[in-house]
């Protein structure tokens, strides 16, 4: 568990490249419509690690899924950073979509592995401690080596996945033994299995529209500052507020939030995701934006573990890599849907796309209701 926690801070750390993508393209002159081009391609090579990321993982191991996923992404960035066609930017990002998402159901998989089922969210919570954490340093930092010059984010990224990949590879056991006996049957073709599970699609179709908020921070969040006038360096600040908040009360929130039924806590966590997103169109100085990241954060520190929890308990311990990257599927497609969406509602008129964010995270509050009222 401490290797998975200490390589997830190092990667979330050094993810410099996905936050500040589109100042990147800002700074070599693509319009709005193509950067949104561009997020949308991450998306959809997201999309396809997720399909494979959990397979990989329920037949290969976590070890194994966790380095092939760094280490090819460590080669991507190190020549997406000097590219600067826009075909070819657009095909190493689809690329690097697929190679650095590719890690994640095989991670929360791990964490589902080792935790019994009355300690995955305090687990999940850890976890989440330590990548936040990174999150919280890397984006300042991030913002910092931006202003020197964009292609040193790309070389920090690099190295991130370069120091994970091992961590991984001499850390982790190729497989991890499971003490359920579900796990000595092996179920071949067991996508279709995950798919004829009635309550996690439901579950799932309940979450989708909050994840559209969560793509807001690389895409129309990243436009509003710059049409702000604020430096990538205040931009890496904001998002670090969220890293910050999470690392020092998030824990604290769970202790409370575990209390309650998951429903209520996913209820109020979508809420204010939504509201608090929202707000961001009534603020236009550093503090009134942060004090809107504040408010989304609180409801992402009391969603978000919860959400694993529940997700993880859904899942039998031979899937575990499927069930957890039906998850990241749903993230994938917002990563599609959510960036190239909301640059067109912002080019369009940026109140409407506020309005639009507040209405998913209700969305999503309503759904979970009636998903999880068993």
């Amino acid at each position: 568990m401490w290797v998975v926690a200490a390589g997830n801070f190092v990667n979330r750390f050094g993810g410099f490249v996905v936050p500040l993508l589109a100042l990147h393209l800002i700074h070599l002159g693509f319009s709005a419509e193509r950067i949104s081009l561009v997020l949308a391609s991450y998306g959809i090579g997201r999309l396809g690690s997720s399909l494979l990321g959990g397979v990989w993982t329920d037949r290969h191991g976590h070890r194994f899924v966790i380095a092939v996923s760094m280490f090819s992404s460590a080669a991507g960035m190190l020549v997406l950073g000097f590219l600067t066609h826009y075909h070819a930017i657009l095909a190493m990002v689809l690329f690097q979509g697929f190679a650095s998402e590719l890690f994640r159901p095989a991670s929360s998989a791990l964490i589902a592995e080792l935790a019994p089922p009355e300690h995955r969210l305090t687990a999940f919570a850890l976890n989440r401690l330590a990548v936040n954490a990174g999150f919280a340093l890397g984006p300042a930092v991030g913002g910092i080596l931006a202003n020197l010059s964009f292609h040193w984010i790309f070389i920090g990224n690099a190295v991130a996945d370069l120091l994970y990949g091992v961590l991984a590879w001499r850390g982790l056991p190729a497989r991890m033994p499971s003490s359920d006996s579900a796990t000595t049957a092996v179920v071949e073709g067991s996508w279709a299995v995950v798919l004829a599970d009635r309550r996690l699609l439901v579950f799932l179709g309940a979450i989708f529209p909050m994840t559209f908020i969560f793509m807001q921070g690389s895409s129309s969040f990243a436009l509003y500052t710059a049409d702000l006038g604020f430096t990538p360096r205040d931009f890496g600040l904001l998002l670090g507020v969220n890293g910050v908040l999470i690392v020092t009360c998030e824990l604290t929130l769970t202790g409370l939030t575990r209390r309650f039924a998951p429903a209520s806590v996913l209820m109020l966590g979508y809420s204010l995701l939504g509201v608090g997103y929202a707000c961001t169109g009534l603020a236009h100085h550093f503090g009134t934006l942060a004090l809107t990241v504040v408010i989304w954060t609180l409801g992402e520190m009391i969603s978000a573990p919860t959400q694993s929890a529940v997700l993880a308990n859904m899942a039998p311990a031979h899937l575990r890599g499927r069930y957890m990257a039906a998850a990241t599927l749903m993230w994938s497609l917002a990563t599609i849907v959510g960036p190239s969406l909301s640059s067109y509602l912002y080019a369009w008129n940026p109140t409407i796309l506020w309005w639009f964010a507040a209405a998913m995270g209700l969305a999503s509050a309503a759904a979970v209701k009636f998903a999880l009222r068993h």
